[in-house]
């Protein structure tokens, strides 16, 4: 006779919106959830930003879970989410498990953190300590209160960690317990054999108007000042970019700034800029390059370098960007440089446009390695969920 597993628990997530990156690891967590005989099920507190692209309203979710009515106020575009019916529901549900995403973040987050019940909570902050923000004074104190009600706080990486030493300089003995919960991709949308790779290349050249002599840094970007993309342009010139093409992606309105600068400085020949691409185009886009460039002057997590990672791409990375110390491995797997310094930042783009191919794939083939380590699925959820003390019995 088969024997009937009773499941005993349940593990909840609180979280803004879907996007193909949370879809990921959300399914990734409800298969190993599975496993330990734990259901699993996601509350969106939205399906969509207009900040955001319109495609995240419409993937597909293969896990249980349920988009709350939202009465919250718009602001530039985003909404300021409050879903009283969300509490409620988690009051009444009292999971056993249940992971908070921006918990200071929102009026959803913040009142999910002190009113919904639970008997093991875990706040999911992305931090760092480049650009911390106001973490003294009654900002502090207020996020401190609101980490208080939980029992781990979940952050992405090493800066995650340096921004909780900071904000609890003085109140460590009252400081949860701080897990890793790696920002994941779908690695296996970017892993690309060598055969199609090469076809890719090709393919996606052609469509940008690209040769095959030319080498290309893809740079996924908004043109807004937090990127960085004025500072970074102002800072090389036409002799360290000669033989390269430099792909922008994104959009903003610096477009008019950044297109002046493209004049000035004769960069016509060698900056391309284009909107956003869709997310399946991606990997291929990867495919056709040689290099990953981020300048960013803020920027939490940023997944992009997770995925030109994956994708065997080499980096010129700011180190403002908070997944940083995981990420650049200092001409091992790419070259990092400070974007509030025009020397550094100067130094680090000569050097990376300089190398010849053969030292870009190599560094490329290590920064896979890398990624591989850190940013595996099966690995960062398995410890995640062991770390926070989820079994299978």
């Amino acid at each position: 006779m088969e024997k009937v597993v009773m499941i005993r628990r349940t593990f909840a997530v609180a979280h803004n919106i879907p996007s193909p990156y949370r879809v990921h690891l959300f399914s990734a967590l409800y298969r190993e959830l599975k496993s330990r005989n734990t259901n699993f099920e996601v509350h969106f507190f939205s399906r969509g930003h207009t900040e955001r692209p319109a495609s995240w309203r419409n993937v597909e979710i293969p896990f249980p879970h349920r988009f709350w009515p939202d009465y919250g106020l718009r602001r530039r575009g985003s909404i300021i989410h409050f879903n009283p019916g969300l509490f409620l529901y988690l009051s009444r549900k009292k999971p056993d498990y249940l992971l908070t995403g921006g918990p200071w973040d929102t009026p959803s987050g913040v009142m999910t953190s002190i009113i919904s019940s639970r008997t093991t909570g875990i706040a999911w902050i992305e931090v760092n300590t480049q650009t911390p923000g106001q973490i003294d004074g009654i900002i502090g104190a207020y996020k401190r209160y609101i980490l208080k009600k939980y029992d781990f706080i979940a952050v992405p990486g090493d800066e995650g960690k340096k921004y909780l030493d900071l904000i609890y300089k003085n109140y460590k003995p009252s400081r949860p317990d701080v897990v890793l919960l790696p920002n994941i991709i779908d690695e296996n949308r970017f892993y690309i054999d060598s055969d199609e790779k090469n076809e890719y290349r090709i393919s996606m050249r052609k469509m940008l108007g690209i040769s095959s002599d030319d080498k290309l840094a893809t740079w996924p970007a908004r043109l807004l000042p937090v990127k960085g993309v004025v500072e970074f342009l102002s800072n090389i010139d036409t002799e360290i970019i000669n033989g390269w093409k430099i792909l922008i992606i994104g959009e903003g309105y610096l477009s008019g700034e950044i297109n002046k600068i493209i004049k000035y400085k004769n960069f016509t020949n060698n900056i391309l800029m284009k909107p956003y691409f869709i997310y399946e185009q991606m990997p291929a886009l990867y495919a056709a390059s040689d290099l990953f460039l981020l300048a960013s002057m803020q920027d939490p997590n940023p997944l992009s370098v997770v995925e030109a990672m994956h994708s065997g791409l080499p980096l010129l990375l700011s180190c403002m960007v908070g997944n940083f110390p995981e990420a650049l491995h200092e001409e091992g797997n790419g070259w990092g440089f400070d974007p509030r310094d025009s020397i550094n930042t100067r130094e680090a783009a000569r050097k990376a446009f300089s190398v010849p191919i053969s030292q870009l794939r190599e560094m490329g083939r290590m920064s896979s390695i890398y990624a591989q380590k850190y940013w595996s699925t099966p690995r960062a959820v398995t410890s995640f969920l062991d770390s926070i003390g989820v079994r299978g019995d």
